[in-house]
């Protein structure tokens, strides 16, 4: 879910005086971490791939890359204060039991988990194009790898634009799961 989404979903329910619930309308720098964590984890991530990439392959790199982010991605959609699936030990000892902020440390862990499994697929799948692509055609198939990106940017907003007059959780859970469907494309594709 874009950090686009996640603002304009607070500043609708503020202006229609709604309150985002689970999250307690965050600001500042509340706002500004939720937004980060993604890249923050993809951040924290680099130092492995390299490593993961000579060990296990391109192929299996792909894969667990692909397992962390269904698992972000279940984590952020699922995320509550507790009343619906059972809170994680490590919620627990993030933040106090039953106040909505095991919702935003949720939320902001499974951004980082999603965070630290794309770069993983993004270095491998390239390389993967690459190495598997017939020479002559190579530089047609690496360049429809990059612009890959922007389509799926592209349906990722039309998604949450079609969510954004839900008037309940659903508004943002509904992008979050929908982030697994690539994610087992590749799990099931690649090996």
């Amino acid at each position: 879910m874009t950090s686009a989404k996640i603002k304009g979903r607070w500043r609708r329910n503020k202006q229609a005086g709604l309150t985002f619930k689970d999250f307690n309308n965050p600001a500042g720098s509340l706002k500004g971490i939720i937004a980060a964590a993604y890249s923050l984890g993809a951040i924290l991530s680099l130092p492995f791939i390299p490593i993961v990439n000579d060990k296990f392959g391109r192929r299996w790199s792909i894969f667990g890359g692909s397992v962390i982010m269904v698992i972000g991605a279940l984590i952020q959609g699922f995320s509550t204060h507790g009343k619906l699936t059972p809170i994680p030990l490590a919620m627990q000892l993030l933040c106090k039991r039953g106040t909505n902020n095991i919702t935003v440390s949720m939320y902001i862990v499974a951004r980082m988990i999603l965070g630290f499994g794309i770069p993983t697929c993004i270095v491998s799948g390239s390389s993967l194009i690459g190495e598997l692509a017939y020479p002559k055609e190579r530089p047609i198939m690496t360049s429809l790898f990059n612009v890959s990106y922007f389509v799926g940017q592209i349906v990722a907003a039309a998604i949450c634009f079609g969510t954004n007059n839900i008037d309940s959780d659903w508004a943002w859970r509904i992008p979050s799961l929908l982030q697994i469907c690539p994610s087992l494309l590749q799990i099931t594709f690649v090996l």
